[in-house]
């Protein structure tokens, strides 16, 4: 008997990490997971930043932002079976 992977990962713990003038987000998956961040300065984020690699705790190092522009984000988390999860902090 087969079992089928229906639940997505569970997101926790989502942090914004400034190191040396750039921002990596990280957090915990509860199961192997592959990462994506969306952010922007506004609310429609644009632009994306992936690992596809499949973690249990997840780092994207976000590029070079503007001083004093405040941005937002949210992180999605994917495990194998192809199931996602999101959180927009």
């Amino acid at each position: 008997t087969a079992l089928a992977d229906l639940q997505p990962p569970l997101i926790s713990g989502v942090v914004a990490v400034p190191q040396f003038g750039r921002v990596s987000i990280e957090w915990l998956n509860s199961e192997p997971a592959n990462a994506t961040v969306w952010f922007g300065t506004t609310n429609a984020v644009t632009n994306v930043v992936s690992d596809p690699a499949f973690r249990l705790q997840s780092r994207v190092l976000l590029p070079e932002l503007v001083f004093g522009e405040t941005y937002f984000f949210y992180v999605t988390a994917t495990d194998r079976a192809g199931n996602t999860s999101t959180n927009n902090n």
